[in-house]
């Protein structure tokens, strides 16, 4: 027969083992007016298939910042690291990632090229691509997947 001090002792045990961590939620930008011009732009599938949305999960200015809502704040990213080679040929297939840091989170945005414009029209700007975004803060990550947009 256990005693109390062993009773309370296997409570805070299984009371422990059912602790929820707190998860990591991303959501679409409250501001989207944070990057203007020539960017990274990346949404939802299904927003995406919408070119009037204004509905974004990811922005960046091709330069060090980038924003994104994470647990229901628009978050300023700082670009750390990034394999991309502007040296390389834009064709489809072509993949690189970026990683970004802000308070506590680490980003990485994976790019598998899609689409490229066509060679014979030099107006053209624009890429488009698969994405996936892994979100990290300590242990816990949470991956989406979504298409994105890059260009002037």
């Amino acid at each position: 027969m256990l005693n109390f001090t062993s009773k309370v002792l296997v409570l805070v045990i299984l009371l422990g083992a059912g602790t929820v961590f707190a998860q990591i939620e991303v959501g679409e930008l409250k501001d989207p007016s944070v990057v203007e011009g020539c960017s990274c732009s990346v949404q939802t599938e299904r927003e995406a298939k919408n070119p009037d949305s204004q509905k974004f999960l990811f922005l960046s200015d091709f330069g060090n910042d980038a924003w994104m809502n994470i647990n229901g704040k628009d978050t300023k990213l700082t670009r750390v690291k990034s394999t991309e080679n502007d040296d390389d040929d834009y064709k489809v297939g072509r993949r690189y990632y970026e990683e970004y840091s802000a308070k506590g989170l680490t980003v990485r945005v994976e790019y598998l090229t899609t689409w490229v414009c066509p060679p014979d029209d030099e107006a053209c700007e624009v890429a488009k691509y698969d994405i996936t975004i892994t979100v990290t803060k300590g242990e816990e990550s949470k991956i989406v997947k979504a298409t994105g947009v890059c260009g002037c």
